[in-house]
């Protein structure tokens, strides 16, 4: 389990331009009839859910075979490595299905579904484009380090809700049939993020968004976080966007450090707000969080600053040095 989930985190977050395999081409949805929801597309097994992944006990490969036909009869397209083992993806116009199928050696596996939103703006095949020249043209390579080929499969709107009417951007993940690692065989596929806007797109890393106006100029801005790349502790990049007549344009960025839970971001009242859960640990017991604080979020001198008047964030260290 901790071998193929480090693998899809992976795959999540250290994907990069190497070059392509065969020119990108964009893949029709799916006629949309009644919206597909998340129930619809897991298996009739026994779950348990956390974090939006659900957790299965006593699978044989046979089962997890005959889920992923069962999808790919409805519409699916089935990433897998040759000897069809450890993660998956099927996708579709419409939703993504990950699977970290561990059937083989434990007998368990864990999913998660990734419903598309779509609120306006431009659709998938507008934003297909964008992202395949963007991936082509490689302008912020920090945001990926491996060295493996990108060829883009899909994407899938997973803006959060008003955000494209209040900045005139998306968000999309986009979907690469190839190993995030260069000869690699454990993983068929890699994953990435990218904001969307009229004149283009920029590959962010980012697992949480928001719009609100965070310089106080009076207009939104798009701000994302990500986890960074440190080794042994854990860094999350603060980012904020701006769009000037169609165009994206990176206003601010800055790296923190700090100790483990849960982080996420929330508009309210106009102004963005950092919310954090404190990870507290209980030997011999599952792990728990405390109650979410909310801690408002600025720009200021070009750096993205968190408002802790209370010093509750004691062990966080800003590094805006990192990943310019």
């Amino acid at each position: 389990m901790k071998r193929v989930i480090a693998l899809i985190l992976s795959a999540l977050l250290l994907a990069a331009f190497c070059g392509c395999k065969k020119t990108p081409q964009y893949a029709p949805d799916p006629e949309e009839t009644e919206k597909v929801t998340v129930e619809e597309l897991l298996p009739d097994w026994q779950a348990s859910e956390k974090d939006g992944w659900y957790y299965y006990k006593d699978v044989t490969p046979q089962m997890v075979r005959d889920f992923t036909d069962r999808r790919a009869a409805e519409g699916f397209t089935l990433l897998e490595n040759e000897e069809g083992k450890w993660g998956k993806m099927l996708y579709r116009g419409d939703a993504w299905i990950n699977i970290s199928d561990n059937a083989e050696s434990e007998k368990n596996c864990s999913i998660q579904v990734i419903l598309r939103t779509h609120d306006g703006g431009m659709g998938a095949q507008e934003a297909f484009a964008l992202i395949s020249a963007e991936v082509a043209a490689n302008t912020r390579p920090w945001t990926n380090t491996a060295n493996a080929p990108r060829n883009l499969a899909a994407v899938l709107e997973i803006s959060p809700e008003g955000f494209y009417e209040a900045t005139g951007a998306q968000v999309f993940r986009a979907l690469f049939d190839g190993s995030p690692y260069k000869d690699s065989k454990d993983l068929a596929f890699s994953e990435a993020t990218f904001i969307c806007a009229r004149k283009g797109a920029l590959e962010v890393r980012s697992f949480s968004a928001a719009a609100a106006d965070i310089d106080g100029d009076g207009a939104n801005e798009a701000i994302t976080i990500g986890y960074g790349y440190g080794s042994g502790v854990v860094d999350f990049i603060f980012e904020s966007f701006g769009i000037k007549n169609g165009e994206l344009v990176s206003e601010a960025r800055t790296v923190y450090t700090m100790k483990f839970g849960k982080i996420s971001l929330t508009a309210r009242g106009g102004k963005p707000y950092m919310v954090w859960e404190k990870q507290v640990e209980h030997p011999g017991e599952d792990v728990t969080f405390d109650d979410p604080v909310e801690f408002e979020l600025l720009v200021e001198n070009g750096d993205v600053q968190i408002n802790d008047p209370d010093n509750l964030l004691k062990a966080l260290i800003s590094g805006s040095a990192y990943y310019n």
